[in-house]
């Protein structure tokens, strides 16, 4: 996807498209956000990766080089994970294996 449509994508999921106030905070005017949307222009660096904080999603989502949506609540608490000692990680991703293997297994059989 490309960046422009991928920006409307989010920026629309959000229910905030046409209301500017938001993003007049981030120091981006309306008519920039529409040459965004239609891959007329390319935000800076700074620029993105504040848009992305606004619309919470990673700057790898936005600029489409992952499919996966992240939120940042999530990518929070990976990063906190990733802070714990190895044998609490260990178990708590048993844990987490288990319950992905759980819920697959109850979705082949229902």
């Amino acid at each position: 996807m490309v960046y422009g449509s991928l920006f409307r994508v989010v920026y629309c999921s959000l229910s905030i498209y046409h209301t500017m106030q938001s993003c007049g905070s981030e120091g981006t005017k309306s008519p920039v956000i529409g040459r965004y949307e239609r891959d007329e222009m390319k935000p800076s660096i700074d620029t993105a990766t504040k848009l992305a904080s606004f619309l919470e999603v990673s700057l790898d989502y936005l600029v489409g080089k992952t499919d996966l949506e992240i939120d940042s609540i999530t990518l929070n608490r990976i990063l906190e994970v990733q802070q714990l000692p190895n044998d609490l990680k260990d178990k708590l991703f048993y844990f987490i294996d288990m319950s992905i293997r759980d819920f697959k297994a109850k979705k082949a059989y229902s």
